[in-house]
């Protein structure tokens, strides 16, 4: 039998962009990936991310289950902000950018099956915490208030346009659906997890 997933703790690495959501309730969990030349690192992705001439920022930067960041998870912006990764959808969306392994994202050999339980534990958690349903909101559905998470990709131009992040292998996001619906049903999620 294998092991369940568990949250990975936080490291608390604050990143300089970010502002507010202005009121706006959170009404999406992005998922991502790093888009990253092979042997990317955590710290090599919060770098890029806290040079204020790049204008980006993610809620969580997350390694993995194996490699050199193996569990760890980096928070950059506060959940009650907005961080930039997703254009016109930041307000309502928070984000979590993903080791290129997880979904075997571009020219990546490893891959980090168990790594993508892990990231449907942390989704799941976050659809739990903001009163959110374990769907897959895409289409339409996105522009008329659709609620729970998506791939970035599923956001289009308005969400800055990355088409294939964090995959276009269907069946690979069919399986993180179904791990998302597993374990948010499996609940037990512990009252706080993020330290912002």
């Amino acid at each position: 039998m294998s092991p369940k997933p568990t949250l990975p703790d936080i490291e608390w690495k604050p990143l300089p962009s970010f502002s507010s959501r202005w009121g706006k309730n959170v009404d999406l969990i992005v998922v991502h990936t790093w888009g990253a030349k092979a042997g990317a690192r955590v710290d090599g992705v919060w770098g890029w991310q806290s040079d204020p001439a790049n204008q980006v920022s993610s809620h969580y930067i997350y390694g993995g289950t194996v490699g050199p960041d193996k569990d760890r998870l980096v928070q950059g912006v506060h959940l009650a902000d907005k961080a930039w990764t997703n254009c016109g959808f930041n307000p309502i969306t928070v984000t979590i950018e993903c080791n290129d392994a997880i979904f075997n994202y571009g020219n990546v050999i490893a891959q980090d099956v168990f790594g993508m339980e892990v990231v449907a534990r942390i989704v799941a958690w976050h659809l739990h915490h903001f009163g959110l349903p374990p769907t897959w909101v895409q289409g339409k559905a996105l522009l008329s208030g659709g609620k729970g998470f998506t791939r970035h990709a599923d956001l289009g131009n308005a969400g800055c346009g990355h088409l294939a992040c964090p995959t276009t292998d269907m069946m690979r996001w069919s399986r993180f659906r179904r791990l998302v619906t597993r374990e948010y049903l499996r609940a037990g999620f512990r009252p706080t997890f993020q330290p912002h």
